[in-house]
């Protein structure tokens, strides 16, 4: 099942994504801060190659992000293109978890999404 992880969204965007989840299948989350060290593959239920003993890390992601999972390409347009009919405001950083990022915790992933951001002239 297509997944979405939800990190510090404002509360009327965090909602109109989650009801969007929710019409086309999609098991949306929003993380708690407690849970923004985690890895992304624990978070989504995924086996994760083992991490060196105290990777996981305290820190919290510092902005929005949305992190997606398991969709095949046209579910994902669905998806993505579903956010202005359902007023969905943009959310800049989004990423597709990947077995290269699986492992990573959000703010890792955050710092990554930010600095391709800033190499191609966006903010985040």
């Amino acid at each position: 099942m297509p997944a979405a992880l939800l990190y510090n969204l404002a509360p009327a965007k965090e909602k109109a994504l989650l009801a969007l989840c929710d019409a086309q299948g999609v098991q949306g989350r929003a993380v708690a801060p407690a849970d923004q060290g985690r890895a992304l593959g624990d978070l989504l239920g995924l086996p994760v190659p083992a991490a060196p003993a105290g990777q996981a890390s305290a820190e919290f992601v510092p902005g929005e992000m949305l992190v997606l999972s398991g969709f095949d390409g046209p579910a994902l347009d669905a998806f993505l293109g579903g956010f202005a009919a359902a007023g969905v405001p943009p959310i800049p950083l989004k990423a597709v978890v990947t077995a290269y990022n699986l492992a990573w915790t959000a703010p890792q992933l955050y710092r990554e999404l930010s600095r391709e951001h800033q190499a191609l002239g966006r903010r985040p």
